[in-house]
């Protein structure tokens, strides 16, 4: 998703996490960008989602997210306080005993395909929700082209905003006819 940031300008920075919990997680990806760009960024956005889903995923994209989940888990482990989020995870989520010292080898064995099987599986179009935050009279229109669904305005304390029908069209004025 370099391409929104670095070819496209629509942003200076975009973000991808994946948080798990015990029945489910949550990925999520985020930016910033300017109200006039973030239709196309998000259509931007989904493309790329879809392409993780059909497309084999490139050997060095692979290998710098692996070194980086790698490198990160290491570092996590550093610390007391790291080492001890680490145990209570894996008691949360029934890893099997060990899950510590074979983190690293079991990502590393992770293949492209892999990636495109979970992809396919987990990236749903079908499951997405979409949060903007910004102009609302602005952005919804857009927004709605994406789904089906109808577009939720809320404001800042989560309340639902009641989005006025739009007025009709007024009645053309008259024309003289000249004689």
């Amino acid at each position: 998703m370099s391409d929104l940031r670095e070819r496209k300008g629509y942003t200076y920075g975009i973000y991808s996490r994946l948080s798990p919990y015990r029945s489910a997680g949550v990925f999520s990806i985020k930016t910033q960008v300017r109200t006039e760009v973030g239709a196309p960024a998000l259509k931007d956005i989904l493309g790329h989602l879809e392409l993780i889903r059909k497309a084999p995923v490139s050997a060095e994209e692979l290998k710098q997210a692996k070194n980086t989940l790698a490198g990160r888990f290491v570092r996590d482990l550093e610390t007391q306080e790291g080492l001890a989020d680490a145990v209570l995870h894996g008691i949360l989520h029934d890893l099997p005993e060990g899950h510590l010292d074979t983190f690293v080898q079991n990502v590393q064995a992770v293949g492209g395909e892999d990636v495109r099987r979970a992809a396919r599986e987990w990236l749903r179009s079908e499951n997405l929700l979409v949060t903007a935050v910004g102009d609302g009279a602005k952005i919804a229109a857009e927004l709605a082209a994406f789904s089906s669904d109808p577009v939720v305005r809320v404001d800042e304390n989560g309340e639902d905003i009641a989005v006025p029908e739009a007025a009709p069209a007024p009645a053309p004025a008259p024309v003289e006819a000249k004689p």
